[in-house]
């Protein structure tokens, strides 16, 4: 049975009280609602000196052309100190569960429809002052396998996001659509949100050979750790043995990859 108000809204009244239940849909669904991170980045970039580390989550999603081929998407963090110190790690899956067993890991093993709950990935880049290096690692149902590659004598490497700091401090992006390029890489800052007269991409797209990687920025924060030493830690703890198997510091080409010794667990977090 169709029930009424007791009194008819004037016909304004009655597009007012529309319009407000849509909005207020919208906003339930998660629509116009502002970043989060928006209101404590205007905070932090009031004071006059900014913290030294830029600190960026989210998502990313990798679409591979060559060896193999194929689209995986996960998650990332990124640390960016300044010009000379980045720390990038991507991944999906626990890492720190790989080699244990559990009935889930045989369950898994003996039927494929399960792999996904033992498989993941995880890679790495790091650039700290003139070293560049990168490191990969995937699991599964038969085990691990990764490499590794770095080069030396380049500063200010094209990585993503790196470019978001400057040589006179942070710089933020230049504008909507802004491409930075090497050779080796090309960038892309998208989506960008302005805070304070700094504009922050939500949206980074990096291409490295025939490889395109999309990084969809949920988080930004600065913060004042990770140190310096911590990104000299990081480089000797992943790539220190493939340093040291290294006959010349520049022979290795930054697009190969060198199969790691050993699998050494991923840092953790600051």
């Amino acid at each position: 049975m169709r029930q009424s108000l007791p009194f008819r809204l004037p016909k304004p009244s009655r597009w007012v009280l529309g319009a407000t239940v849509a909005m207020a849909g919208l906003i339930a669904l998660g629509w116009w609602r502002p970043d989060s991170w928006v209101k404590n980045l205007s905070q932090q970039l009031s004071h006059p000196e900014i913290p030294p580390v830029l600190f960026l989550s989210g998502t990313v999603t990798e679409t591979r052309s060559n060896s193999p081929p194929g689209r995986r998407r996960g998650q990332f963090e990124l640390y960016v100190r300044e010009q000379d110190y980045y720390f990038l790690r991507c991944w999906r899956g626990d890492l720190t569960n790989q080699g244990k067993f559990s009935p889930l890991r045989f369950v898994a093993f003996t039927t494929p429809l399960f792999q996904g709950q033992i498989s993941g990935w995880s890679t790495w880049e790091m650039n700290v002052h003139d070293f560049h290096g990168t490191r990969s690692r995937r699991w599964g149902r038969y085990g691990t396998k990764g490499g590794g590659s770095f080069n030396e004598g380049m500063t200010n490497f094209l990585s993503p996001g790196s470019r978001l700091w400057g040589t006179n401090g942070f710089a933020g992006a230049r504008e909507e659509g802004q491409i930075n390029q090497e050779w080796y890489g090309t960038e892309t800052f998208k989506d960008v949100v302005r805070v304070r007269g700094y504009l922050f991409p939500r949206r980074i797209e990096f291409t490295r050979g025939e490889n395109l990687k999309v990084f969809e920025v949920a988080h930004y924060e600065f913060r004042d750790e990770p140190t310096v030493d911590w990104f000299y830690q990081q480089r000797d703890s992943l790539f220190s043995k493939t340093r040291s198997n290294s006959t010349s510091a520049t022979a290795v080409d930054p697009c190969q990859e060198q199969e790691p010794a050993a699998a050494d667990p991923p840092p953790r977090d600051p």
